[in-house]
Parts: structure tokens; sequence; C-alpha cells
């Protein structure tokens, strides 16, 4: 959905993007980053909407999860993961997670790490 304007400024600067016809076809956009520029993994920074989408697709293989011991007690406090298709949808269905790392960091931060698995 960029606009042209914005399409030709991001090539002005020389950074790379691509178009997908398909807004939903996450696999298909990433089909086309690994065919285009030869990329064999990525890291998913994004929030709890896009990796919600990434789940209800099957396309997470590993999940690092850092928690920090603060609280707020907002209601309103995001998810990791946030799908947002129908009630009665099952974004992780046929899928599992395996503990494969937890480390304990200063401040009391704890690194988790988990490896998705098809059921």
């Amino acid at each position: 959905n960029a606009s042209s304007d914005y399409l030709a400024a991001l090539e002005e600067k020389g950074i790379s993007y691509i178009v997908c016809d398909n807004l939903i076809d996450l696999r298909g956009a990433l089909e086309i980053v690994v065919s285009q520029f030869g990329v064999s993994s990525i890291s998913l920074q994004g929030g709890g909407i896009i990796d919600g989408a990434m789940l209800a697709q099957g396309l997470i293989d590993e999940l690092s999860l850092v928690i920090y011991p603060g609280i707020d007690g907002l209601s309103s406090a995001p998810s990791i993961f946030e799908y947002l298709g129908q009630a009665d949808e099952r974004p992780a269905n046929g899928q599992a997670l395996e503990l494969i790392s937890v480390e304990q960091r200063s401040h009391g931060i704890v690194w988790l790490r988990y490896k998705f698995h098809k059921l």
C-alpha cells in the first residue's frame, strides 16, 4: 500500500523493496525475498499483529523471548502474537514449542529461546 512517492524515496536512497499483489500472502513475500535477494533467514522484529500473521501461516521456526521484570498492569499492552482473524480460528493450530535455552541476564532479565515444531 506504499505510495509511488514513498517507493521513489526508497529507490533514491538505495533501499530495496518488494511488491506483493496479495497483501496477506506472507509466504509468497518471503519467497520473493529469497529469490531476489538470496536471504535465507530473517529476524522478525515486528509487533503482535505481524507476529500473529506469521504464526497463522506457519512461518516462524524459532521464538526468542526476552522478559524484563517490569510491570504496568495495563490491559491495553500488546500481546506477542495478536491474530486478527476470526474468533474461531486457531493461528497456532498444529504447532508446538520446544524450549531450546534459558539464559539469565543482569537486572533480572531472562532470555528464552523456543523452536517451533509442526504437529
